[in-house]
């Protein structure tokens, strides 16, 4: 699914209701801001971090793959940014999209 963020904020929650692999890219400008990849575990949001414990968190061009397991729970959070024109998308078979 293609997503802008043209202010600081959230994307919508994604639900992966079939495991596998989902894509999540990033371009244009991201107005000076960082983008984290987050999840909701137990009804509180989380970055969403590697094997290593470093978070997914972006500030140029993203392109990245995640194994995702089926009920977990993702969004792309924008934060620090002035005049953004971020696109980003999400993708990968199984996705709900969920408001809030």
């Amino acid at each position: 699914m293609e997503l802008e963020l043209t202010d600081n904020g959230s994307t919508d929650w994604f639900e992966v209701t079939r495991p596998g692999i989902v894509n999540i890219t990033g371009k244009n400008d991201f107005g000076g801001g960082t983008v984290a990849v987050q999840q909701l575990i137990l009804n509180a949001t989380e970055s969403y971090v590697d094997d290593t414990g470093i978070p997914y968190t972006y500030t140029s061009v993203f392109d990245i793959s995640l194994t995702l397991s089926v009920g977990q729970r993702i969004r792309l959070t924008l934060s620090g940014a002035t005049s953004p024109t971020l696109r980003c998308g999400i993708y990968g078979p199984g996705l709900r999209k969920i408001q809030g």
